[in-house]
């Protein structure tokens, strides 16, 4: 919470201000003490033309700009700024009830001790050309006494006092944008944050749905450009219409963002919005029913079946790149403290899905003697889990009573209570801290050198720590700042995959990343495949961005692509299907190539293996919620529920597949 100071501040600012040097003798001088009659028209003509005392305007404007205060020191700052402009009315009141006399002071603080008048005169004069006139009275308010006593309009006023009346409407105009700077600067107060300075205003942070990658078109003969721009799905191509057509690259990706979204949006009472399904993030948020890859290696599994919609001689073909388990070595035992912003901007992108599936996979690379603990930090920073085994993090993110986000994030109160964590932990063991974070540091200077300290003395102690940035958001220099005064490590997650590389490595000193530069592609023949297309991975437009075509595997990860094909002919080998990577470790390239046999096809898809039937149904209810083209002109909700029914109790039994059917019975029940 910003330090507002105090009332002392402000009499400080204002205290200060010179009297002008001729108000009292000219203030005596009109003999309203001694001469009742008429004093006060003498009193008024004298009140009218007081000075401002220089600078006055300028400062009260510094002050306006200087600090932000809350509602009722706004009013303690209006009060003073009118004391001050009401001074002379003091000296009228005095003069009346005889208080004043000439040589005394006007004005007498309880804060500093009264000014001689002596002082007084030393105060330079001001000039005609600096002297500005502030207005006691407008004409609406004019004083009783300055009117005729009959009522009569009285006589045009002489020359000077003309004068005096044009210097109290540039008074006026003074008191006017006086009070336009006090109003801006209170409205300035409330505006997005900014604490009174525009130059401040946070900024907005962009909403991260799921994002609109894929696979960049082919500009070629045989593409259909124009059906992808208007229905938003790649068409069918003929690999012999171009070369380039003949061969298809695969993004592997992790992204979960669409299923995650779609889930929240059940548990609401809502449906998802078709815009906004992602067939790839379905895919890779299903948790295959595969066999057990080899541990720090990489398999590719394929298998096919007649298409369960949409009409005869379609087949698909599915891929799936998997990597085995982490060989977990010898090390320290690790106390991995993990800070997650728990502010309700990680409900945007699914960051808080991300997180706490990046949690549960981390919990695979834990050793018996390695600990984890969960600080949560929005307005304030609390404990979540201390000191949990593998057994404890699983069973407390298996539970879901981990509380949904909300509010907004103090990271410079979770970078304290993380290091007070680190000193709970004895010094003999090995610690290490991750920040998780929706995007953005948002820090004032002063927090943001402090927290830059803070973590500049942790890293000192031999305490290494990371921020982890979930999402889409855009860089924020501040985390350079950070990285460099404390001595850290900044980094971006757009997956809970990359989130668990980042943990694991954290908590045993070594990379979670089994196969590094993933590629994967798959070549038709020609002479057997009449057409083929890509389920999922278009892009929005042909500028759009497109999916990176190399990526790294985390362990236990999979990746999985799926082509809807039409064939032909009676040969076999229908297509080669090519995937190389590099060990993360050395360098040295690997690949294996996998081909796709007819006679290898599944005579239907009930008998299809179980993995291949749960990715098929996840693409296909994902195409059902965007309207997709190929399944238009049908009731695939009905479909679908029907299609459940041939799959293997496996798959069926998963709780991924249990999501995805009461997605299926809520859309039925909305149409």
């Amino acid at each position: 919470m910003p330090n507002f100071g105090s009332d002392n501040w402000i009499d400080a600012q204002l205290r200060n201000v010179p009297v002008p040097p001729d108000l009292l003798s000219r203030l005596a001088g009109t003999g309203a003490a001694s001469e009742p009659n008429g004093a006060d028209a003498r009193l008024d003509a004298v009140l009218r033309n007081v000075s401002v005392p220089p600078y006055l305007e300028a400062r009260l404007l510094r002050i306006a700009r200087q600090r932000p205060r809350p509602l009722w020191r706004r009013f303690g700052l209006a009060a003073s700024i009118f004391l001050i402009l009401g001074l002379s009315t003091a000296g009228y009141v005095g003069l009346i009830t005889g208080v004043l006399v000439p040589g005394e002071p006007m004005f007498v603080t309880q804060a500093t001790p009264a000014t001689p008048a002596h002082e007084l005169s030393s105060v330079p004069a001001v000039t005609s050309q600096q002297r500005r006139v502030v207005p006691v009275a407008s004409s609406a308010t004019e004083s009783v006494a300055a009117r005729p006593a009959n009522g009569a309009v009285a006589a045009a006023a002489p020359a000077s006092e003309q004068t005096t009346n044009a210097e109290a409407d540039q008074g006026a105009d003074f008191g006017t944008m006086l009070k336009q700077a006090v109003e801006t600067h209170r409205r300035s107060q409330a505006a997005l944050g900014a604490a009174g300075d525009f130059k401040r205003l946070p900024a907005l942070d962009a909403w991260d749905g799921p994002q609109a990658r894929g696979i960049a078109p082919p500009i070629v003969r045989g593409y259909d450009l124009l059906f992808q721009l208007k229905h938003g799905e790649h068409p069918f191509v003929s690999p012999a219409a171009h070369k380039t057509l003949l061969t298809s690259a695969v993004p592997l990706t992790f992204r979960t963002t669409s299923y995650d979204l779609a889930l929240r949006a059940l548990a609401g009472g809502t449906m998802p919005s078709a815009d906004e399904i992602r067939v790839e993030d379905f895919l890779a948020a299903q948790n295959l029913a595969l066999p057990l890859a080899p541990v720090d290696d990489v398999t590719l599994h394929a298998a096919a079946s007649p298409s369960p919609v949409g009409g005869a001689g379609l087949y698909l073909v599915q891929l799936t790149v998997q990597a085995g388990a982490k060989a977990v070595h010898e090390h320290h035992p690790t106390r991995l403290i993990v800070v997650i912003d728990t502010s309700a901007a990680m409900l945007s992108g699914a960051r808080w899905e991300a997180v706490l599936r990046g949690l549960a996979k981390t919990a695979a690379h834990m050793g018996a003697a390695d600990r984890v603990t969960l600080l949560g930090f929005s307005e304030q920073s609390r404990v979540l889990a201390e000191n949990c085994t593998q057994a404890q993090l699983r069973q407390l993110l298996a539970s879901g009573n981990l509380a949904a986000p909300a509010g907004s994030a103090d990271l410079a109160a979770a970078i304290r209570a993380s290091a007070e964590a680190v000193q709970s932990v004895a010094s003999s063991e090995t610690r290490r801290v991750v920040f998780i974070t929706s995007g953005r540091a948002d820090l004032d200077d002063t927090a943001l050198r402090l927290s830059g300290q803070t973590l500049a003395r942790m890293a000192g102690a031999k305490v290494p720590w990371q921020i982890v940035r979930m999402g889409a958001s855009q860089d924020d220099p501040q985390w350079t700042v950070l990285a460099e005064s404390g001595r850290g490590e900044i980094s971006k997650a757009s997956s809970s995959a990359e989130l668990h590389d980042a943990l694991a490595r954290n908590l045993t000193g070594d990379f979670a990343t089994v196969a590094g530069g993933a590629t994967l592609k798959l070549r038709f023949d020609p002479e057997l495949v009449t057409s083929y297309r890509l389920l999922g991975h278009e892009m929005a437009t042909v500028t759009g961005a497109s999916d990176r075509l190399e990526i790294d595997i985390p362990a236990s990860e999979t990746a999985t692509g799926l082509f809807e094909i039409r064939i032909k002919g009676k040969g076999d080998q229908l297509a080669v299907a090519e995937l190389s990577w590099r060990d993360p470790a050395t360098g040295q390239p690997h690949g294996t190539v996998q081909p796709i046999w007819r006679s290898h096809f599944a005579p239907s898809f009930a008998k299809a293996p179980a993995w291949f039937q749960q990715g098929v149904f996840a693409a296909k209810v994902a195409e059902a919620l965007r309207g997709s083209f190929y399944l238009a002109g049908t009731r695939p909700f009905t479909t679908l529920e029907e299609l459940a029914g041939q799959v293997d109790d496996q798959a069926a039994d998963r709780p991924e597949f249990q999501a995805l059917m009461r997605l299926v019975k809520q859309a039925e029940k909305r149409r």
